[in-house]
């Protein structure tokens, strides 16, 4: 079954925890002030998204290709 597909959003203050994203491809989304936590993100597709002061704690990444995000104003943190 084909995922979702999200496009255009903005997504301020997340917190993963809280409200989890639906699982779907994302592209062309902004994510501002955001954390992710304990969450599998290996092979999301990150097209033109956006993140702006976002934290990825515990975070599994395998396979994320974070050059295709949008360089403007990019801002993001690990941890874990």
């Amino acid at each position: 079954m084909a995922q979702a597909l999200i496009r255009n959003q903005a997504f301020g203050k997340l917190d993963s925890n809280e409200s989890p994203l639906a699982i779907a491809t994302h592209e062309n989304c902004t994510f501002v002030h955001g954390v992710f936590s304990h969450r599998d993100l290996s092979m999301a597709s990150l097209a033109n998204t956006v993140f702006r002061d976002v934290a990825f704690r515990a975070c599994k990444m395998l396979g994320l290709h974070m050059e295709d995000c949008s360089k403007f104003g990019l801002l993001f943190g690990f941890e874990d």
